[in-house]
């Protein structure tokens, strides 16, 4: 791991410290149970819903783990949501790293939460780009066997766009991968049955 990213790590983890707001936020995955067929795509987003709405508290930085039965999906990639800033413009710092059926996801933005207070601040602000719902990420994987993998989050740190820690529940979310269904054949006596009646028919016109 890089030291930058060792040091902005902890001082979320320090953050985390101070007390919560009451505000009621929840993480869960968008759909929340979906069905699929052996080897094909599956894609969830991961969602934050009971922020402010263009108003305090905007989220500012968020260190979590989604897990997944590594036997039923196999992980492909994840691209973030944006709504903490540009990456690219230095406006954020991402990153990802994956374990044994586990995605770790970390954001911190650079932006101020908000105009308010700052005479040499520049836009955009974390409240111009934040709804009370929102994308956070958006993780890909492939379905490999057959069978039901959970999707669980975990919270290792979470604040607002000035540091302050947030609580927030969290909602359990499911992928079943299961075989695509076949057409039975018909029996062999059907078969028969079908064929001798036919017979029958055209016995009685040439009759």
């Amino acid at each position: 791991m890089k030291p930058f990213q060792m040091l902005l790590r902890k001082a979320l983890v320090c953050l985390a410290l101070i007390p919560a707001t009451s505000q009621a936020i929840t993480l869960s995955v968008n759909p929340v149970t979906q069905t699929v067929d052996p080897g094909t795509p599956v894609q969830v987003d991961l969602v934050i819903a009971g922020l402010g709405n263009h108003t305090a508290p905007s989220l500012g930085a968020f260190d979590l783990d989604l897990s997944f039965n590594a036997g039923v999906l196999a992980f492909t990639g994840l691209t973030f949501g944006g709504a903490l800033g540009d990456e690219l413009a230095g406006e954020a710092f991402v990153s990802f790293s994956t374990g044994a059926g586990t995605v770790n996801l970390f954001e911190v933005s650079l932006l101020e939460p908000s105009a308010t207070g700052c005479i040499f601040c520049l836009a955009p602000y974390l409240e111009d780009l934040q709804t009370d719902s929102f994308v956070l990420a958006t993780l890909d994987f492939t379905a490999l066997g057959i069978g039901t993998s959970a999707l669980g989050i975990s919270i290792n740190a979470l604040s607002d766009g000035y540091g302050d820690a947030l609580t927030a529940d969290t909602q359990t979310g499911r992928v079943t991968v299961a075989a695509a269904a076949t057409v039975p054949a018909p029996s062999t006596l059907l078969l028969m049955m079908a064929g001798l009646l036919g017979f029958c028919y055209r016995s009685r016109i040439a009759a």
